[in-house]
């Protein structure tokens, strides 16, 4: 589509640019939000695996002995879908208690002290002094992933809204500054024959100036040019 206007182009270029800012501005700050998310879920995840640890070993404490696989009896006020869940293994690895949600399957984190991660989930693990027991805490990425993505929308969301407005602001901005223009070219257009005084505009930008500057030597020229015409045809009407 070829562009004649400078306003469109104007219009165009500026609100262009501004989309792009704004887009590489969202880009950034989920960024860093996913980046911040991951410090606030490791903090919880950690918090959450040392906070259970003594509770799940007075559980074993006061339990018979066998550590059989087992499960926690749901609180009644526990939602129906946890985001942390947990499971209690034993020095070789079985599962002895978990969460009320998940399987008895073992997790695939290793019985190390710390993170772990994989593409499922990012897991704490923290053992008893004695080494007998590892409590694993999991955070599924699903819902990082959900977390950064609702956090995204609210960032971008609003651009939705601002790209229309920025283009009516941007519109007004350039139809008020092209207005000088518009009065320079109606003031020439106006010039004739019968009319060629200089032009007189008050408070005309300066990128307009020599052009009025320009304009205005040109009249001269004219009217004393169409003076001297004058001059000689009635000098030579006169001679004749």
């Amino acid at each position: 589509m070829r562009i004649s206007s400078i306003t469109r182009k104007l219009i165009l270029y500026l609100t262009t640019a501004l989309i792009g800012f704004w887009l590489l501005a969202v880009l950034a700050g989920i960024y860093v939000m996913r980046d911040e998310f991951s410090e606030i879920f490791d903090g919880s995840l950690q918090e959450t695996a040392e906070r259970l640890t003594p509770l799940v070993l007075d559980d074993l404490t006061h339990a018979d002995g066998q550590l059989a696989p087992r499960q926690l009896q749901p609180v009644a006020t526990m939602p129906e879908r946890s985001y942390l869940t947990y499971q209690v293994r034993n020095a070789v690895g079985d599962v002895v208690m978990h969460s009320h949600d998940i399987s008895a399957e073992p997790f695939p984190a290793p019985l190390t002290h710390g993170f772990w991660q994989d593409a499922k989930a990012r897991y704490f693990t923290v053992s008893a002094a004695d080494g007998s027991i590892f409590i694993q805490v999991a955070d599924k990425m699903e819902h990082r992933d959900e977390a950064a993505r609702e956090g995204g929308l609210a960032l971008l969301l609003p651009i939705l809204i601002l790209i229309p407005a920025s283009i009516l602001v941007v519109w007004l901005v350039i139809r008020r500054s092209m207005s000088p223009i518009t009065d320079l070219r109606e003031a020439i257009a106006s010039k004739d024959g019968g009319n060629l005084q200089p032009i007189e505009l008050a408070a005309l930008p300066d990128e307009l100036t020599p052009i009025l500057e320009s304009v205005n030597r040109l009249l001269d020229r004219i009217r004393a040019a169409m003076e001297a015409e004058r001059a000689f045809t009635s000098n030579s009407a006169h001679e004749l």
